[in-house]
C-alpha cells in the first residue's frame, strides 16, 4: 500500500508563541504543544542531542495539520524564511479561507503583509501570498464560485452566534466548538498507546514521555508518562456508533471488556474496559443528534 494521507507540514520558527498566535488567528486550532528530545529523535532527524519544542495545529476540517518547531539545540545553521517565491525547495503552505479580505484584516495587526497584490482570478478564486511571522511565506485562497444548481448554502439561525474570533467557520453545519484535549496519565506508555490504537484512535505522535492520539471530531487524547499511577475511573468516557460490534472486536483482541449493560435512565447501553495503566474507560452507545458533528 502507498501513501494514505499527507499528515502535516513543518515550519521552523524562532518565536513559537508568536507563530501559534498568528496561525490560531488565521483559523487553525492548537492541538498540542510538547518538547521533543532524546536519542530516538536524533535518529529520525540526523541531529544528535536535539532539543525541540513543537506545536501541532489543525485546520477546521480536521484533515490538515501544521507542525511548528523551535530548536533550542543544536544551533540553527540555515535560514531561508524570507527566500523569494522562485527559490528551490519547500516554499509555502496555501490555506483556503472563506473571506480573504476579512482574514487579512485580522492578520495585519500581527505583522502580516501581502507580498504584492490580492488578485481575483477569472471570478473563480481570490488569491494572495503574504509574509507571516518571521517572514514566513503562506498563501490564501478564497473560492468565489456561486452555489451549484440545487446546492443550498447553509445560513446560520439568528440566535446561533459564532464563537468569538470564529465567525463563519462552521458553515458546514457543525457546532463551532469542540473539545480540544483530554489527558490520561500512564506508567506504561507503549502499552497504553497501543491499547488506544486498537480501540480505534489515530496516532498523531508517540513518544516515551508524551503521546498524542486523535478521536473523531479532532479531539486529541494526550498521554502523559508518570512513574506511579493510581488506577480507577478515567476522567473521560468514549462513544461509538456500534457498541456491540465494538465490544465483540475488543473481546477478540483480548482486551476483556465488561458485559454490556443497559442504562434506560439515560437511554444508553455501556460497557467498561481497563487500559494497561489501570484506568477504566466507559464506552457508550451513540447519542449524536443526527446533525453534522
Amino acid at each position: 500500500m502507498g501513501v494514505t494521507r499527507m499528515d502535516n507540514v513543518g515550519i521552523v520558527v524562532r518565536d513559537l508563541d508568536a507563530a501559534i498566535q498568528f496561525f490560531t488567528e488565521l483559523g487553525l486550532t492548537l492541538a498540542g504543544r510538547m518538547p521533543i528530545e532524546g536519542e530516538w529523535a536524533g535518529r529520525v532527524t540526523g541531529l544528535r542531542d536535539q532539543r525541540v519544542e513543537i506545536a501541532l495545529l489543525r485546520t477546521p476540517d480536521g484533515h490538515g495539520r501544521l507542525e511548528l518547531s523551535r530548536f533550542d539545540a543544536p544551533v540553527v545553521v540555515s535560514d531561508h524564511r524570507t527566500a523569494p517565491v522562485n527559490a528551490l525547495g519547500y516554499l509555502r503552505v496555501m490555506f483556503a479561507v472563506e473571506d480573504l479580505h476579512e482574514t487579512l484584516a485580522r492578520l495585519r495587526p500581527l505583522g502580516a503583509r501581502v507580498v504584492d497584490q490580492v488578485v481575483d482570478h477569472e471570478g473563480l478564486y481570490r488569491l494572495c501570498y503574504l509574509r507571516g511571522p518571521e517572514g514566513i511565506l503562506i498563501g490564501l485562497a478564497q473560492e468565489l464560485r456561486s452555489p451549484a444548481p440545487g446546492e443550498r448554502p447553509r445560513t446560520r439561525p439568528a440566535d446561533e452566534a459564532p464563537a468569538p474570533g470564529a465567525q463563519g467557520r462552521a458553515l458546514d453545519g457543525r457546532p463551532a466548538v469542540a473539545v480540544a484535549h483530554v489527558t490520561l496519565e500512564t506508567g506504561c506508555m507503549p502499552a497504553t498507546a497501543g491499547f488506544f490504537r486498537k480501540l480505534g484512535l489515530r496516532a498523531v505522535f508517540e513518544g516515551s514521555e508524551v503521546s498524542v492520539l486523535e478521536l473523531r471530531g479532532g479531539t486529541h487524547l494526550i498521554l502523559l508518562r508518570k512513574d506511579r499511577v493510581v488506577g480507577g475511573p478515567a476522567t473521560f468516557d468514549l462513544l461509538v456508533d456500534d457498541l456491540r460490534a465494538t465490544h465483540q472486536r475488543l473481546t477478540q483482541l483480548g482486551l476483556e471488556p465488561s458485559a454490556i449493560e443497559a442504562r434506560p435512565q439515560i437511554d444508553h447501553e455501556v460497557f467498561t474496559v481497563r487500559e494497561p495503566g489501570g484506568q477504566v474507560l466507559t464506552v457508550y452507545s451513540t447519542h449524536v443528534s443526527g446533525e453534522p458533528v
